[in-house]
């Protein structure tokens, strides 16, 4: 299972898709993806999901409910949304393909509430289905605290339910 890994160069840390390989000498880790510069965020206000909960539910499908979901969390953060981005200072989040990156197009990872939000993180989320034994639930939600995205019970169950009522193949 590949997991996030941060590493500190010159004083920037650097986010990297990581994956255990087991050789004769130990362990050893292998970079499989590099997730981008890693940008530590602070709050800026409390953006209360209760005042936006049923706009965000009435999302057509969990890319939709999911974009909102990102749009609430990062405008407390000080984002600001024009048209179908998402941004500050030198950072954006596109809304339609959902992709973090910087203003001069490289990726990034954004430090927030204890997770890692990046182009990796969220298609981890889509990705997740139901399944017959639910262990998909158990998933989602483990995908949503690694991208640090501290959903209310009604709006994950939301990301949930749309998950059931999408084709496999679709995202």
């Amino acid at each position: 299972m590949a997991f996030i890994r941060t590493k500190t160069v010159k004083g920037n840390t650097y986010a990297y898709l990581v994956q255990n390989q087991w050789t004769q000498k130990g362990a050893r880790q292998r970079s499989k993806k590099y997730l981008g510069r890693v940008f530590l965020l602070e709050k800026v206000r409390d953006k209360p999901f209760c005042s936006m909960e049923n706009y965000v539910i009435k999302g057509k499908s969990k890319k939709e409910i999911l974009a909102n979901a990102i749009v609430i969390t990062l405008q407390g953060y000080g984002f600001s949304q024009k048209e179908n981005k998402l941004k500050k200072e030198n950072l954006f989040v596109d809304l339609k393909t959902l992709e973090v990156a910087q203003r001069n197009g490289n990726p990034a990872a954004l430090s927030l509430n204890g997770g890692i939000l990046c182009t990796e993180t969220i298609s981890r989320i889509l990705a997740c289905r139901e399944s017959e034994e639910n262990i998909e639930g158990y998933q989602l939600a483990k995908c949503c605290v690694e991208a640090g995205l501290s959903l209310p019970e009604k709006l994950f169950v939301a990301i949930y339910e749309a998950a059931k009522h999408e084709q496999p193949d679709g995202a």
